[in-house]
């Protein structure tokens, strides 16, 4: 809990009995509205709970009171004395505002810093959360500074760089961790051989240290524990317990975070620990922590859990779940509302939903119930929410929204009319006692599924046991599930969207939150990656497959051998598989290369071999490729990290030497290509621009920005000399995209077309109606290497 601001002493005297009686009015007045403040992490009590008497009984509206635009960032809000506080990106600085509780309008702000720059698929902004003591506020940037502001102006109080000060060790994304404030101390994670760091509020020197760890994504919590008040602190590999008054470690336990939840205290000895791949509980016995259960059912999301009675409420991924507290089992889960953040107030359970709408759910012990929702943004977001001074606050990385919770007016709403065929039958099924009867009868007269409707609007359709089916491809974001309806009572589940004319897209279902399929009535099928599996396939192009994708049966096949590939520059070693085209043992020609990003995945998913087995001779030249995958440990240090600058220089001059040895291989740089797609395709961006003297082309498909790359990828674009590679730059209408992390592959693709366009690169290639995958790139290969092969 926050101490209370230090306030002069003045000499006692007796009140008068009318004062007195005011005084305790106010006092209580005042008592009530602390409680509803939310000025520290996680809350009052840092448990993500607040019983405030806000929510009204029965049936609950949400009000949007204002919503105004804010930077990026993953930084939470803080409220207090009609202050809202949250850290964002303004595109140079980062910046700590305080906006007007009432009305969203900015009171004061202060620059922290350049603004962090995101990677790995983040955003830029900054991280941490503000707090508060109601006198000055207390932040952290991703770069280790630690400052104190004035609250009612913003004014600087002190500031000090922990890197410089004790050498805080910086986690991959930036300072995450927020600081506690308790006594006269804000306390807050250094890393390293500092640990944990406690410095004076009032001028910020330091009064001690204690522990040592690696700091992540966490951040500790003030807690009595044990009948001990004490700071639990979670580093990277372990936890401490630590005495707040002096710094001595009281306990400590052994435990990988992988996550960035934030413990959490259930009662006076046991406390919860998450990370990606479950929970753990543990009791404070004495100065000892003993394990008492653990479970996977709260797992793999940012989300900090919360109590409400004996049930703890959390995500597995994006599915809000309820544990028993006494034993750990699973009570129940449920896919809506999604979302990666979680609150309880008055005894509700509060998410912002990843579709951008504020959820009021009942905490029930039977299943999932939602009170109330309201939209906020396009956009939902990592940020769990905020309650204080009787409203919701929520920000994503793009809003920020102030929303009251009232009571509800009942209003009848008549439903529409049936717009479509489909959704007449589906009426019809809906008011009739003969669902069953009425479903096999229409199914069986169903020509193929997905089932269209005029140009383009679609039915897809699931039937079979289920308890929960979901959707995910193109129609969805990146990595998410979209529900599917259920006529209820029945084993029937559809959902329905219109699909751009002349589209393909590729889908799969999630049937009981777990089992990913093909769909079993649909026979069209294309390859997926490894962890999907086979996608199915909705075309509505009237493009056949070519014959490229069926199976090679010809006798002309080429052949596959690998050997042990050593990097010197890379400090590791990988085996190189190499295809040689049919007649190559019998010739002596030297021939033109085609070097493949993340080889493993295109011999699997993209079945490029086969590929190239059906098209050389005759769309293709009599070419070489050479299949070349990164050990997993390090894949993405080689294409999107510090090593990428090492992975081209490999390809350049080690790789392409020790080929030379071993095949009879085209000297011309116009003979070599560079082949990559999605992470892939960054790889070869790369070495394209680094190396023009050693490949002349490179075929750039689906491209995504290689985070913190992204900026010397454009410095060498507009610093290329007059040597230069060619870039066939391909991607789709429909490709891979997340709004909710502000990414999208084709427009991604489109802008890097631009800029080499820009900088007076010869660029080819361009946008096909089509959805992101495999059954897309093993199409669209073939003419991009054709077109650059046959250049030659």
């Amino acid at each position: 809990m926050t101490a209370s601001p230090d306030r002069p002493s003045r000499p006692r005297r007796k009140m008068p009995r009318l004062a007195l009686i005011l005084a305790l009015l106010l006092t209580l007045i005042a008592g009530n509205a602390m409680a509803t403040d939310w000025s520290v992490w996680r809350g009052p009590d840092q448990n993500g709970r607040i019983d405030a008497n806000a929510i009204p009984e029965g049936a609950l509206d949400l009000e949007v009171i204002w919503n105004r635009e804010l930077g990026s960032g993953y930084s939470g809000i803080s409220v207090l004395q009609g202050h809202v506080l949250t850290m964002y990106g303004d595109g140079t600085d980062d910046v700590l505002v305080a906006l007007a509780a009432e009305t969203g309008k900015e009171v004061w702000s202060y620059r922290i810093g350049p603004m962090t720059p995101g990677g790995n698929g983040s955003h830029a902004g900054p991280l941490s959360t503000p707090v508060s003591d109601g006198k000055m506020v207390y932040g952290t940037s991703s770069k280790a500074q630690l400052f104190a502001v004035n609250l009612t102006d913003g004014k600087e109080a002190w500031n000090v760089s922990m890197a410089d000060a004790m050498g805080a060790e910086k986690p991959f994304f930036g300072f995450t961790s927020t600081p506690v404030l308790v006594n006269d101390l804000v306390v807050v994670q250094a890393g390293g051989d500092a640990g944990l760091v406690a410095f004076d509020r009032q001028n910020g020197e330091m009064r001690w240290k204690a522990a040592s760890g690696q700091v992540d994504y966490r951040s500790p919590i003030l807690a009595t524990l044990g009948g001990k008040e004490q700071i639990v602190v979670p580093f990277k590999e372990k936890t401490f317990g630590v005495d707040p008054a002096s710094g001595d470690v009281l306990w400590s336990l052994d435990y990988e975070s992988a996550g960035s939840a934030t413990p959490l205290v259930l009662n006076e000895d046991h406390f919860l620990l998450s990370n990606q791949s479950g929970s753990t509980l543990f009791k404070v016995n004495g100065g000892g922590v003993t394990e008492v259960w653990q479970n996977s059912d709260l797992k793999g999301s940012f989300a900090t859990p919360v109590l409400v009675e004996d049930k703890v409420f959390g995500f597995n991924r994006n599915f809000l779940t309820a544990v028993n507290m006494e034993d750990g089992e699973r009570a129940w889960r449920s896919r809506p509302p999604g979302g990666r953040g979680i609150i309880a107030v008055d005894g509700r359970l509060v998410v912002f939903g990843a579709n951008g709408s504020l959820v009021v759910a009942d905490a029930s012990a039977g299943g999932y119930t939602e009170a109330a929702s309201a939209p906020i943004s396009d956009d939902g977001s990592y940020t769990a929410p905020t309650f204080a001074e009787g409203h919701f606050f929520v920000r994503n990385l793009t809003d920020i929204a102030a929303v009251r919770p009232k009571a509800k007016k009942e209003v009848t709403v008549a439903k529409a009319d049936p717009t479509n065929a489909f959704e007449t039958f589906v009426r019809r099924v809906e008011g009739t006692d003969h669902k069953d009867m009425l479903i096999r009868q229409y199914m069986s007269e169903v020509k193929s599924v997905p089932i269209v409707e005029g140009d383009n609007l679609v039915h897809f359709v699931y039937w079979g046991k289920a308890e929960d089916v979901a959707i995910a491809g193109t129609m969805a974001d990146f990595g998410s599930e979209l529900s599917m309806n259920n006529v209820e009572g029945t084993d029937f589940y559809y959902r329905s969207f219109e699909v751009p004319t002349g589209g393909r897209w590729e889908y799969h279902f999630v049937v009981d939150f777990e089992n990913r399929m093909p769909d079993p009535l649909n026979p069209h099928r294309v390859p997926g990656n490894n962890r999907m599996g086979d996608q199915s396939e909705l075309n509505l192009s009237g493009r056949t497959a070519p014959s490229y994708v069926h199976l090679y049966d010809g006798d002309q096949a080429g052949r596959t051998e690998s050997f042990n590939f050593k990097s010197e520059l890379l400090e590791n070693e990988r085996e190189i598989t190499v295809y040689l085209p049919h007649g190559y043992d019998d010739s002596t020609d030297n021939y033109p290369v085609v070097v493949v990003q993340q080889g493993d995945d295109w011999m699997q998913g993209g079945q490029l071999t086969n590929t190239l087995n059906h098209v050389i001779g005759d769309q293709l030249p009599e070419t070489v490729a050479v299949f070349v995958s990164a050990p997993p440990r390090t894949a993405f240090n080689e294409l999107q990290g510090r090593g990428a600058g090492n992975y081209a220089d490999m390809l350049a001059n080690e790789l392409r030497s020790e080929l030379h040895e071993r095949y009879r291989l085209a000297e011309e740089k116009d003979h070599w290509v560079l082949l990559g797609r999605g992470d892939g395709a960054g790889a070869a961006l790369y070495a394209g621009l680094k190396h023009p003297d050693a490949f002349g082309h490179a075929v750039i498909q689906s491209y995504s920005t290689p985070g913190r790359l992204a900026a010397a990828l454009t410095k060498m674009m507009e610093e290329a000399g007059e040597e230069r590679t060619h870039f066939a730059v391909h991607w789709n209408q429909h490709d891979f995209r997340s709004k909710q992390g502000g990414w999208d592959v084709a427009v991604e693709s489109r802008e890097l077309a631009e800029t080499l366009r820009k900088n007076g690169f010869k660029v080819s290639g361009g946008e096909t109606p089509d959805g992101g995958g495999w059954g897309s790139w093993r199409v669209s290969v073939v003419p991009a290497l054709a077109a650059v092969l046959s250049s030659n």
